[in-house]
């Protein structure tokens, strides 16, 4: 059954393992043109799998450092990070 404008994460977690997407933040556009200097900084992601006895569910939104998980480039376009529940930084209250 697919549900209208419902697209659900192709891949499950499993054995205390967390998978995340990345969000994408904008760049701010000017005239001034800097390096980046802080690309290991950590990012922020959104949630798509969690087993259900996590901390985490669905569409939380978390800190992930730089080089933290593993990183797979699934068919349908979209990269997704898999992740120890422990490599998680913090949980990003709204």
């Amino acid at each position: 059954m697919r549900l209208k404008g419902l697209r659900l994460c192709p891949l499950a977690a499993v054995n205390g393992r967390v998978i995340v997407k990345k969000i994408v933040e904008p760049q701010k556009e000017g005239i001034l043109i800097l390096p980046e200097q802080n690309k290991n900084e950590p990012y922020k992601a959104k949630v798509v799998s969690a087993i259900c006895w996590s901390p985490y569910s669905n569409k939380d939104t978390v800190l992930v450092p730089h080089y933290a998980g593993v990183k797979v480039n699934y068919n349908d376009g979209n990269e997704y990070i898999i992740l120890k529940e422990d490599e998680i930084l913090c949980k990003i209250r709204r």
